[in-house]
């Protein structure tokens, strides 16, 4: 019973402080190797959201 409990206890150890943090390290390098697109799509997506993103600014700003 002993080495059962001792045994669970390690998996857990393993499972959480090494398993985990590798996942999340593999998880932001996969993240990060992402290929930038530039086509014209994203161009104009981009330039769309940014317009926007500042036209609420500005009515944020002129409320206060």
């Amino acid at each position: 019973m002993l080495h059962y409990i001792l045994f669970k206890s390690t998996d857990f150890f393993i499972m959480h402080i090494l398993i985990f943090p590798l996942g999340f390290i593999l998880w932001y390098l996969a993240y990060e190797a992402k290929p930038n697109i530039n086509d014209e799509v994203t161009i104009n997506w981009e330039e769309k959201n940014t317009n926007k993103r500042n036209k609420l600014i500005n009515i944020i700003n002129e409320s206060f």
